[in-house]
């Protein structure tokens, strides 16, 4: 009954966003530029944990972000990076629990494959006070997978993607590459 509880709020909140973003307002509008990366990473928030794409808003800063929403009329492809020039808009009155900002893509400025020597890092668990989340699932008989849909490549370091996180620290750090069919090799791995 909870699951039917919170799915039936699920789908009317996504409702009620989808209602909250239809209407456009030009003067809270700009047109931005978008670089996402090749490759994935971890969040976690109220619902779990997720993949996100870090991204790279123009702005002046090179630095990158976790992006948590997503642009309408573009369809990600992991293994490419990409930049889009994309409208953002401001949404009036969002919901509660929606973003108060709308992407919608105008164009693929560039999709590029994305580079399979670059080293970027990945949350692989983390500590939230008394509970413990692993963002792994496998063994080392059957393999390792990110949030059950991206294939880690371990070698000699599985067990270190789920050892104990200590106290003190948050987050267990998996440092990877991307292969060329999109599986992460893991190179090492750290605590923050």
């Amino acid at each position: 009954m909870k699951n039917t509880y919170r799915i039936s709020l699920l789908l009317f909140t996504f409702c009620i966003s989808m209602i909250s973003c239809s209407s456009d307002d030009d003067n809270n509008s700009e047109v931005v530029t978008l670089t996402f990366t090749h490759y994935q990473t971890i969040s976690s928030g109220f619902l779990g944990a997720f993949a996100v794409l870090p991204v790279s808003i123009e702005n002046g800063d090179t630095s990158t972000t976790a992006f948590f929403r997503f642009v309408e009329g573009f369809d990600y492809e992991l293994g490419f990076d990409y930049e889009l020039r994309v409208l953002k808009s401001t949404v009036e009155d969002p919901p509660a629990d929606g973003s108060s900002i709308r992407y919608e893509l105008l164009d693929v400025i560039s999709k590029t494959e994305g580079s399979t020597t670059e080293t970027f890092n990945v949350w692989l668990g983390g500590n939230f006070g008394d509970v413990t989340e692993y963002y792994t699932t496998g063994t080392n008989a059957t393999g390792f997978q990110l949030l059950d849909t991206i294939p880690i490549n371990c070698g000699d370091l599985c067990d270190e993607m789920t050892q104990v996180i200590p106290e003190g620290s948050t987050f267990l750090i998996g440092t990877f590459t991307r292969n060329t069919d999109n599986s992460y090799t893991l190179i090492s791995t750290s605590f923050n």
